[in-house]
């Protein structure tokens, strides 16, 4: 019996609208009786934003991911692009961390693979590609630069810019979300039995990083 059902189950779709982002939704459902830990790669981590790209789920339990493909600033090609969710069984329901994962024997791993498709007339189909990253959380334009996208978003007027405003603001939340994990998962490696007072280093660099996010969000506006 696996561990989960994954839907849809072989294939991505994304509909092709140039200079804006699309959305897709991916659910997962624990099809065990056991906690079920996953996590989410992809071929092509520039290309998407997964939230989350991680997690763990009780029995019976589900989790909506929402995949985020950034803008296009020209029709693509056939897709090539893939994406792995990985599952293992765990004592607990606290998330693994990456090297948790790099413990894991790899016949207590199950992996779901679905090929991206890009929906446009005439119709478009999907390769494949075995090279799996992670780090599917950078915001920018396949073949184009930020540049590129902001001069075309430019030519549409106030609502554009809103756009372009709005996914570099996914785009920072994003960030801050990677650099939190990483220092924590940093400084778990540090920590002591020993009682701490008053507030911890991660805890004041996060605050910093969110100051800072926060002063450049209203300097927009």
């Amino acid at each position: 019996m696996p561990l989960l059902s994954v839907s849809p189950e072989k294939t991505i779709e994304f509909p092709v609208q140039l200079y804006s982002t699309v959305t897709a939704s991916l659910r997962l459902e624990n099809a065990s009786n056991a906690i079920v830990a996953y996590k989410i790669k992809t071929t092509a981590p520039k290309n998407y934003l997964v939230r989350p790209s991680s997690g763990v789920l009780k029995e019976k339990g589900t989790q909506e991911i929402q995949i985020i493909l950034q803008p296009l600033t020209a029709d693509p090609p056939p897709s090539t692009d893939r994406f792995l969710v990985q599952a293992t069984r765990v004592e607990s329901d606290m998330p693994l961390s990456r090297d948790d994962w790099t413990h894991v024997a790899k016949e207590n791993i199950e992996d779901y693979r679905l090929d991206v498709v890009f929906r446009k007339e005439g119709g478009a189909g999907a390769g494949a590609s075995e090279s799996y990253s992670e780090n599917a959380a950078v915001y920018g334009g396949p073949g184009a630069s930020e540049a590129s996208v902001a001069s075309a978003q430019g030519v549409g007027g106030d609502s554009r810019s809103l756009k372009v405003r709005y996914d570099e603001l996914v785009q920072t939340v994003a960030k801050l979300e990677q650099e939190r994990d990483s220092l924590s998962e940093q400084l778990k490696t540090l920590s002591s039995n020993k009682p701490k007072k008053g507030w911890e280093l991660w805890q004041v660099v996060f605050l910093v990083i969110v100051v800072l996010a926060l002063a450049k969000l209203a300097s927009w506006f």
